[in-house]
């Protein structure tokens, strides 16, 4: 006598085994039902192993097929095995709870090409197995069966005053063994309206000033002489409304080249009264006009190197349709290609041939929006070489800028490309983490770098003055890309302890003492009597921007 048994999917027996396993695979002479599934969206798991029974007589057809439900979701899938001319069926449940579901089944049967339930149910337990060769968990199929309607739990709704109920489609919490057809019913609780049209349920308050919980039954009949029925009820809640999201202007900020931009905290630009919200923000890949570049094919010829690469504009994967990514050394073109996968596995797979060596630069066409990137690299052609992979792709980042925030809202804004001048509009966004539908707000501010057009005061901080001298007591000093003086710049005071003693051309930027005023080392007159005179010298240029000195003057 040989003995089997099952244990977590493993057939263990004695040496007989290989002798009495007779492994039949299914033919697909009918039409089974296209089940699936993916463990790996499971924690946990339990085998079984099935017979199955039809009116009361063992079934091994080949084509049967057996699945393993919770409600409505497939939890397991098996075709038989054929061991001495009996149907087996090793069967792995899975589950996304240690244990506490119920296990339902149904069987396709091929003879009558028709999907059957059974009564039986089992209580997933991880780890543990149930039945085994010499002892199967059996399924027993009565084609005259009928079976009542099962409602699964609702999940109680909470909303806010002015934002209405989740619509509920009650065929998603219907668990129907047979399909038999049913018709629905409600009868909500005195604050609440229910509808159901075409199986899908509506409550709404009765009075819009509602606050509070109530319930609605729901009542699902079968159509058929015994009207099997099912009932549930659903909670619904309604607090007061706190109110939306609502961004204040978030400003701009425009810097010159070589400065950095201004860390700044969202949370100081929104106005917000909820439990909880969340940020995200939105870049625009540049748009031009660009022609398609139209680069020929490169043979790859001999000892080329792959690269494989994903273009990136800030946090957006660039792709579409007529897209390309090309590959140059020390300004040669050494291949280019195509995207393949989609957002957030695209990829460009570069074969580059061998046309000298140096460092790689790359190009991206973005066909949609008629932009061309260029883009160096830190990488050097090496024959015969790789680098990324599919799973690992060399990131080419073309955005001059990039956005970064935090989990406490703190955007920053780095420039990668020092070279760069322009303007960068970035979308933020905000939501109620409770509503992110319903209660959201978009704002958008711009960064924008140009060309340094500042002045700069150059002359000396500080000068010696001899009493009673008839020298000019300072001549200021303007740098200026655009100005000079006479020709767009202008000088003024700009306060300082002394400032009443002094006057200043506004033309020249020469400083002079005041009408009437002679400094006297013997009878100091500046603010602190100590013979140093403190004055602020201010120029400005044709574009308002100014530049500021902090002048002493020692007599």
């Amino acid at each position: 006598m040989n003995c089997f048994s099952i244990k977590t999917g493993q057939i263990k027996s004695g040496a007989l085994l290989l002798l009495l396993l007779i492994v039949q695979q299914a033919s697909a002479t009918s039409a089974p039902p296209n089940w699936s599934i993916d463990p790996l969206d499971f924690e946990f798991n339990m085998s079984l192993v099935v017979r199955v029974n039809f009116s009361g007589s063992p079934s091994n057809n080949a084509n049967n097929v057996v699945g393993v439900f919770v409600g409505n979701e497939l939890r397991g899938v098996a075709s038989p095995i054929s061991i001495l001319g009996d149907s087996y069926y090793y069967i792995t449940a899975y589950s996304k709870v240690y244990t506490g579901e119920t296990l339902h089944f149904r069987v396709y049967y091929a003879p009558n090409d028709v999907i059957y339930p059974t009564p039986e149910t089992v209580n997933f337990v991880h780890n543990s197995s149930i039945g085994s060769i010499g002892m199967p968990f059996w399924l027993n199929i009565d084609p005259n069966a009928d079976y009542p309607p099962e409602l699964l739990p609702i999940l109680a709704d909470t909303t806010l005053q002015n934002i209405p109920f989740d619509l509920v489609n009650l065929a998603d919490y219907l668990v129907s063994l047979d399909g038999d057809p049913v018709s629905w019913s409600a009868q909500p609780g005195p604050n609440l309206n229910a509808t159901i049209v075409n199986g899908v349920l509506t409550v709404t308050p009765v009075l819009n000033s509602w606050i509070g919980t109530d319930s609605v039954r729901i009542i699902v009949t079968e159509n058929t002489p015994g009207q099997l029925a099912d009932t549930i009820t659903g909670w619904f809640t309604v607090l007061p409304d706190y109110g939306p999201p609502v961004w204040q202007t978030v400003p701009d900020q425009t810097i010159f080249q070589g400065d950095d931009f201004s860390t700044f905290d969202l949370d100081d630009y929104l106005t917000f009264t909820g439990p909880c919200h969340q940020f995200d923000f939105d870049v625009f890949p540049f748009t031009g006009s660009d022609p398609d570049p139209a680069w020929p094919v490169v043979a790859p010829g001999s000892n080329p190197m792959t690269v494989i690469a994903r273009p990136l504009f800030a946090d957006v994967q660039l792709a579409g349709a007529g897209a390309k990514l090309a590959g140059f050394v020390d300004g040669n073109l050494a291949g280019w290609a195509a995207p393949t996968g989609a957002a957030p596995n695209v990829s460009y797979t570069l074969t580059l041939a061998n046309v000298g060596a140096g460092k790689i630069a790359f190009e991206f066409f973005d066909a949609a929006r008629q932009y061309l990137y260029t883009d160096s690299s830190n990488l050097s052609f090496v024959a015969g070489g790789s680098v990324g992979t599919i799973a690992s792709p060399y990131l080419d980042q073309l955005s001059p800028l990039l956005p970064a925030l935090d989990a406490n809202g703190v955007m920053t804004i780095a420039i990668l490309d020092t070279s760069w001048l322009g303007s960068y509009p970035i979308d933020f966004i905000v939501w109620d983490c409770d509503y992110p539908d319903q209660r959201r707000d978009t704002t958008q501010a711009v960064f924008t770098i140009t060309n340094d057009v500042r002045p700069v005061i150059t002359s000396a901080a500080s000068v010696n003055f001899q009493e009673n001298a008839c020298s000019v007591l300072y001549d200021t000093q303007t740098s200026d890309p655009n100005d000079s003086e006479g020709a767009g710049l202008t000088y003024t005071l700009a306060g300082g302890a002394d400032v009443t003693r002094f006057a200043i051309d506004a033309v020249t930027g020469v400083l002079s003492w005041s009408l009437g005023f002679s400094p006297d080392f013997e009878a100091p007159a500046d603010a602190n009597t100590d013979n140093q005179y403190e004055v602020n010298i201010q120029v400005t240029n044709s574009n308002n921007l100014t530049d500021v000195l902090a002048l002493t003057v020692t007599v």
